[in-house]
């Protein structure tokens, strides 16, 4: 699953991305890792194939409630669901071009934070955590989880990644600029793009 975010910022900032999502699934955790895929009749979606804010004027953007000076054309919450044909560990990988603070990097100077909450497999309540290759949980499982470029994320349970056919969760994304770097007197295009995989343990 691939996401593409697309902003054009002028003396008027447009803010844009389109999301689309590949099933079966791609694979591994790093370029020269090699992990095997899940069973590729296991479908993976998300709720929309394009999100697109339109053309905003710098001084539609709202503040960021989450970093001071930054600026945010808004929050946008899609679905995260994987079905499967019978029940196996659940564990994602985010990948994608990062921050010094490990979040997802967007254009040339802001950032994309991605938080996924509400997670459920199988109709039951559970909390998420950052994972390790090996499904090992290495975080502190919590209901709201801010994911991080090139790391692992499961659903989780006594310490392990809780096994089940349906996962559901809601994935919020948010891009973030500076308030500064929005501040153009020439056309710039600023993008980025991640990649969701689920991985076999």
């Amino acid at each position: 699953m691939k996401i593409s975010f697309l902003a054009m910022l002028f003396g008027l900032t447009f803010c844009s991305f389109s999301v689309w999502a590949n099933s079966p699934l791609g694979t591994g955790f790093h370029d020269n890792a090699s992990v095997n895929m899940v069973d590729t009749r296991c479908n993976m979606s998300l709720g929309a194939q394009t999100i697109d804010y339109g053309s905003k004027t710098r001084w539609e953007l709202k503040s960021s409630s989450n970093t001071p000076s930054s600026l945010t054309p808004g929050k946008r919450t899609l679905m995260l669901s994987v079905i499967c044909p019978y029940s196996q560990p659940i564990q994602f990988f985010l990948s994608g071009a990062g921050t010094a603070e490990g979040q997802l990097r967007y254009g040339d100077k802001g950032s994309l934070r991605l938080t996924i909450r509400d997670a459920k497999v199988d109709n039951n309540s559970v909390q998420l955590a950052i994972s390790a290759q090996n499904g090992i949980i290495t975080g502190q499982p919590q209901p709201l989880l801010m994911l991080k470029s090139d790391s692992g994320f499961s659903p989780t349970e006594n310490g392990q990644a809780i096994k089940g056919k349906v996962f559901n969760a809601m994935l919020d994304i948010e891009p973030e600029i500076k308030e500064y770097d929005t501040k153009v007197t020439s056309p710039q295009i600023n993008e980025t793009s991640f990649t969701v995989t689920l991985v076999n343990l």
